[in-house]
């Protein structure tokens, strides 16, 4: 199940990484007389605009997603440090050396 999953999620994020990369290379302003120069140049700082906050969006991914394994190895060294005892007693903790 767990390999399932990360492989439809790589899917996922590489179809969309490449959507991204192709949606930006694709629109061009027009290259005639009648298109302003201001404007290809404010249609160029905004394409340069959306790369700066894609790649920021990708970083604050990547951190939320290593902080998340993290506190997931901090837990399941948690888990096996406590050994569950009989139904109805209390826990015990294993001391670790």
């Amino acid at each position: 199940m767990n390999a399932t999953r990360t492989v439809f999620l790589s899917f996922h994020v590489a179809g969309g990484v490449l959507g991204l990369l192709v949606g930006l290379f694709a629109f061009r302003p027009p290259q005639t007389r009648q298109f302003r120069l201001g404007l290809r140049r404010a249609y160029a700082a905004a394409l340069v605009v959306l790369a700066v906050f894609l790649v920021a969006i990708v970083a604050v991914d990547w951190s939320i997603l290593g902080a998340t394994q993290r506190i997931v190895v901090m837990v399941n060294r948690y888990k096996r440090d406590i050994v569950p005892g009989p139904i109805g007693s209390d826990r015990q903790v294993r001391v670790s050396a």
